[in-house]
């Protein structure tokens, strides 16, 4: 998983997935 900088993250992020933004939304999964 990536997570952007200054991403709030409240829930699991799953493997190959990127998260940005507060709250963090997924941008792109594998």
């Amino acid at each position: 998983a990536v997570v952007g900088m200054g991403a709030v993250v409240f829930k699991d992020v799953a493997a190959g997935q990127t998260v940005v933004g507060n709250p963090a939304r997924v941008i792109f999964s594998k």
